[in-house]
């Protein structure tokens, strides 16, 4: 669901005064608003390569656990891509990544001629990065049919945990 919403608000600079929160949840459950195919193709179809290729390494990192308690998640990562590393140097990292910090590293940054394009008046990438937020922009019924989506994208076989607070 924060996806949901972070990809409206990635959508909305460029798009014209009619388009509402409640325009783009109906497209975004017809997938309107992907070049190719839906995200829940996608994880269905890693989700297969998953099962087939056991012995594939493959690491899953949720947003949600980074957010909560990032030390553990940056030593799991350092573990799978078999890095040492210390305590201290991942706490760096999490200080140096933090939200504020990358807004503030990307002001100088130019964009690519094909956003500014789109995006005359500026495009920031980075918005709240909160957990749960969709709260504040989803509406009782919104969410009720993002709930029956969700539930047809799993039931067409998703391994995947989708996880929202």
């Amino acid at each position: 669901k924060d996806c949901a919403v972070s990809l409206y608000h990635h959508i909305k600079p460029g798009a014209n005064e009619l388009f509402t929160f409640d325009n783009f949840i109906q497209g975004y459950i017809r997938d309107d608003y992907t070049v190719r195919s839906h995200q829940f193709n996608y994880l269905r179809q890693m989700s297969q390569f998953e099962q087939a290729n056991p012995n594939h390494p493959i690491i899953h990192i949720h947003f949600e656990d980074l957010k909560r308690d990032p030390l553990p998640v940056l030593l799991k990562l350092a573990d799978f891509v078999n890095v040492r590393t210390t305590d201290e140097f991942c706490q760096e990292v999490i200080s140096a990544c933090g939200l504020d910090k990358m807004r503030k590293a990307d002001v100088a940054r130019p964009l690519p001629v094909n956003l500014t394009q789109v995006y005359s008046k500026g495009y920031n990438i980075y918005r709240k990065g909160m957990v749960g937020d969709w709260k504040n922009t989803f509406t009782v019924a919104q969410n009720e049919l993002f709930d029956r989506f969700l539930a047809a994208q799993q039931e067409k076989g998703n391994a995947y945990d989708l996880r929202w607070h």
